[in-house]
C-alpha cells in the first residue's frame, strides 16, 4: 500500500497511480470484496474507517495519539463483530498503556484481561489452522531452511 522514492521501479509501479490507489481503498471497505488483508506502512492506520475490520497486527513503534488511533481500526461497532483484536509483534503494551492513560479513563499500569486475550488468541490460532488445513507448517515449525 505505500511506496518510496528509492524503491526499485518495477515495485513502485505495482501500486500503480492515485486512481489504482482509490480503487484499492474502495474494493477493501466493500465487505463483500475479496481484498480481505491489506499490509500498510502509515496509509490507512488513522482516519481509515472500515467497521467490520477486526484484526490487526502492528510491528512497529507507534505512540500516543496515533497509537490510540491506529488501534481503533479495529474497534468499530458491526453487527456480527463482538470486538477487534490487535496482534502485538513488537511489545505496545506499555506504549498503550501510556496513550490510553493519557486519553482515556484507565489506569496507566494494566488495562487488560490477560486471561481474556489468551483465549482471544487461542481462538484466532484455530481459526488459522481450519483455514490453512492443507498447509504443510511442519518446516516452518522445525526451524530449519528449506530451499
Amino acid at each position: 500500500m505505500m511506496r518510496g522514492k528509492d524503491d526499485v521501479e518495477r515495485l513502485y509501479k505495482l501500486l500503480g497511480g492515485k486512481d489504482q490507489r482509490k480503487e484499492f481503498d474502495k474494493q477493501f471497505k466493500n465487505k463483500n470484496s475479496n481484498f480481505k488483508i491489506a499490509i500498510v506502512v502509515d496509509m490507512w492506520l488513522t482516519g481509515f474507517d472500515v467497521p467490520f475490520l477486526d484484526t490487526m497486527y502492528i510491528d512497529k513503534p507507534i505512540q500516543k495519539h496515533s497509537l490510540i488511533q491506529t488501534i481503533s481500526r479495529v474497534n468499530r461497532q458491526f453487527e456480527g463483530k463482538e470486538k477487534g483484536l490487535v496482534v502485538d509483534y513488537i511489545g505496545l503494551k506499555s506504549a498503550m498503556n501510556k496513550a490510553l492513560a493519557q486519553y482515556g479513563k484507565t489506569d496507566e499500569t494494566n488495562f487488560e484481561d490477560v486471561n481474556a486475550s489468551v483465549i482471544e488468541v487461542k481462538n484466532q490460532l484455530d481459526l488459522l489452522t481450519r483455514l490453512f488445513h492443507k498447509f504443510d507448517s511442519a518446516p516452518y515449525l522445525s526451524g530449519k531452511v528449506v530451499a
